[in-house]
């Protein structure tokens, strides 16, 4: 499945994330990419709500336990600087 959006084209690959625990259920609520090419995937968890993938899906890391209560986006500056 590809969706168009504006001049950026994107395809739906099954199984891309790898996550070290395949969540249950999982409301994402913010997609960001910083200057690497790594895919920070913002949820409404409360356990490590922001994880971390490389370009090939693979986990890196995940962070943001009692530090994101109620999230509701994710931003990445053009310096890296992260703001959820």
């Amino acid at each position: 499945m590809i969706f168009d959006i504006g001049e950026h084209q994107y395809q739906l690959v099954e199984g891309w994330a790898k996550w070290p625990e395949r969540p249950k259920t999982v409301v994402i609520c913010g997609l960001a990419v910083d200057s690497r090419d790594r895919l920070y995937v913002l949820t409404r968890s409360k356990r490590q709500p922001v994880t971390v993938f490389d370009p090939e899906g693979n986990f890196l890391h995940s962070w943001g336990e009692g530090l994101i209560k109620e999230a509701h986006g994710i931003y990445i500056a053009k310096d890296d600087c992260i703001y959820c």
